[in-house]
């Protein structure tokens, strides 16, 4: 029994996959945590935030996001009992934007790009919203340092499942995943 959502990220399973090569495959199904693998970085970087003061109880979490970073800002923002404002563009995912809706939270949609593209008018919208909400957090996913350390957790749950890696194979996107997992395999 899980006490709460929180403590459904993580520990996601690792499977053999048929071998077609010679060698051993694993994978890691980060898609079982609840919204995806984005979860586990909003988990460590809010709670760090928390720790040291910069997230306080009750204040607003803001962040620009179109995709599953946004899932688990809601995800651990709300059970956490923060509100939390995501702002996206009109091309969001439909089912995304309603698993956001779903947790509660307020989701922003920017209706024209600015000269910066989508990510300049999400940004400048963002910039509106600290100033609405001064006490605010935002997270800045590609820029904190949380983000790559989140993956500590997920590389310790490899080498507890696995003898020995030679190769890790991952997604890309800001390469925090790839990278925290990475370094604390090395």
């Amino acid at each position: 029994m899980k006490k709460d959502l929180l403590d459904c990220i993580g520990q996601t399973p690792c499977v053999q996959l048929r071998q077609r090569t010679g060698g051993v495959l694993f994978a890691k199904l980060e898609m079982l945590n609840p919204f995806g693998m984005k979860d586990r970085v909003a988990k460590h970087m809010l709670l760090e935030a928390k720790r040291i003061g910069a997230l306080r109880d009750g204040a607003p979490i803001l962040e620009t996001s179109s995709g599953t970073m946004a899932l688990g800002l809601a995800l651990v923002g709300t059970t956490l009992g923060h509100p939390v404002h995501i702002v996206t563009d009109p091309r969001i995912d439909p089912i995304t934007l309603a698993k956001l809706q779903a947790t509660g939270c307020h989701v922003h949609i920017v209706q024209h790009m600015n000269h910066q593209g989508w990510q300049g008018a999400r940004l400048e919208h963002l910039y509106q919203l600290m100033e609405q909400y001064p006490d605010a957090f935002w997270p800045r996913q590609y820029e904190n340092p949380h983000n790559p350390q989140a993956y500590t957790e997920l590389a310790n749950e490899l080498l507890v499942a696995i003898d020995r890696i030679d190769i890790l194979v991952a997604s890309v996107g800001s390469g925090g995943s790839l990278c925290g997992t990475a370094r604390a395999l090395l």
